[in-house]
């Protein structure tokens, strides 16, 4: 994954997907959110449990430690499953609990194979138009 994705649904879909428990009752949960192309760094919506409630935050899109900050570095949006909870980097937030990406698809880039310096994107999303959610 790229880290670029799209958040378009309203909120009340998402949850809906769901069965969530979490009542929102506010008229903007009906409001699509409308965007096309997230990327790192920018606020998205996402879904976790604190004190025992779910809730539904935005917060900014990737993990950016502070010595990747102090290194100008870009943020980090993914990583592998399987080595995550083990990992030096992301044990601290393993032990946090895990929270849920609210999506309607991503984005991969392929290289054309006439031109080697273009890539030309392709959209992922469920063939029934189902939302998405990441871990």
């Amino acid at each position: 994954m790229c880290g670029r994705f799209v958040q378009y649904e309203a909120r009340s879909d998402y949850l809906a997907a769901l069965n969530s428990p979490l009542a929102c009752q506010a008229a903007e949960t009906e409001i699509p959110i409308g965007r096309y192309n997230i990327s790192p760094g920018s606020r998205v919506l996402f879904l976790h449990q604190r004190d025992a409630e779910l809730h539904l935050d935005a917060v900014t899109w990737g993990y950016h430690p502070h010595w990747a900050k102090e290194n100008h570095q870009s943020a980090m949006v993914s990583t592998r499953a399987q080595t995550a909870p083990y990992s030096r980097l992301f044990k601290p937030l393993w032990r946090r609990g895990r929270a849920l990406i609210l999506a309607d698809g991503w984005y991969e880039w392929r290289t054309d194979s006439r031109h080697t310096t273009r890539k030309q994107p392709y959209f992922i999303y469920h063939i029934a138009r189902r939302p998405l959610f990441f871990v």
